[in-house]
């Protein structure tokens, strides 16, 4: 249910023109925030400056229905080269997941004018800010941003130079999950380093930098590991130095000391010296878990259920 303050709803009653206003609150996972309005001016609301410097938001229409189903808002975030992520690219953070798992607000503030006595009151109770201009308090009310939507992250299905769609789906998408959530089955169901399989990631984490080699490139190249082959198939690799220091990809084998990710580094070939930090990866399998992490006691799957047979 949407709640709106008494004030708002007796403005809206007695005005049939005002001013509004999308504001945008993308909670990352690490904690931090990314503020943003779909207005011309800076606005600031609940102690937090919302820009309108950019990226700028383009969404869908949203629809409101009773019951259990998923609602999802698209957006459409146009970024330029100003448009920075902890110092990086907006649109190269998001190809290094920088938006995985982020909680994205949308707000709509509603007020009478961009003008002196309308607006809406920070927590604080000095007065409302446009662009960083104190304006006089509010003769009809605090109208404090009405949230029209809430949700997670779900897909970033196109990124295109300068344009990203991001889709984002109501929590009620977490109801729609199998129960039990557990098959069984055969392999481990659980994931690897999570809190059911229990194995600690920093145990396992693996330095290397690249070695020069004539095959290297951006998908594939030559380390100085010396673990045998298959140890880090289906882990990860996140490079610390060099021009793709910071970027994580999915390892899709290693064989020979070479690496091959499933997504090529932005910016090219890792160049020779370039350090890393590399995880090993799970089949799961029972005989991987023994072996391979010890960790035989949590291991999530069923491997002594007979095998489905046809009987004449």
């Amino acid at each position: 249910m949407k709640t709106a303050d008494a004030g708002l709803i007796t403005f809206l009653a007695a005005n049939r023109q005002f001013c509004q206003a999308d504001l945008y609150d993308f909670a990352f996972t690490d904690g931090t925030h990314l503020y943003l309005t779909s207005a011309d001016v800076n606005i600031v609301s609940g102690g937090h400056t919302y820009l309108a410097t950019g990226p700028f938001m383009q969404r869908s229409k949203l629809k409101q229905v009773r019951g259990v189903q998923v609602d999802t808002l698209t957006l459409i975030c146009y970024a330029t080269t100003g448009n920075l992520l902890d110092s990086t690219g907006f649109q190269t953070a998001l190809l290094q997941g920088a938006l995985d798992g982020a909680i994205v607000t949308m707000s709509r503030l509603i007020f009478g004018s961009w003008g002196p006595g309308y607006g809406f009151l920070d927590p604080s109770g000095a007065g409302f800010m446009v662009d960083g201009w104190l304006g006089e308090a509010n003769p009809l009310g605090c109208f404090s941003p009405v949230v029209l939507f809430k949700g997670r992250i779900a897909d970033i299905p196109a990124v295109d130079y300068g344009q990203v769609q991001i889709n984002v789906k109501s929590f009620l998408e977490l109801l729609d999950q199998q129960v039990p959530w557990q098959l069984y089955q055969a392999p481990c169901a659980y994931s690897l380093y999570d809190a059911n399989c229990g194995v600690a990631r920093a145990t396992f984490a693996q330095g290397g930098y690249v070695e020069a080699a004539a095959g290297n490139t951006a998908l594939s190249f030559l380390t100085n590991l010396t673990q045998p082959d298959g140890w880090f198939t289906l882990g990860k690799i996140q490079m610390v130095t060099g021009a793709c220091a910071g970027q994580i990809r999915s390892i899709k084998s290693y064989l020979g000391g070479v690496l091959t990710v499933m997504v090529p580094f932005i910016g090219g070939a890792p160049a020779p010296g370039d350090a890393f930090t590399a995880w090993p990866g799970c089949d799961r399998q029972m005989s991987t878990c023994l072996i391979k992490f010890s960790n035989l006691a949590a291991f999530g799957g069923q491997p002594f259920i007979p095998a489905p047979s046809t009987a004449v």
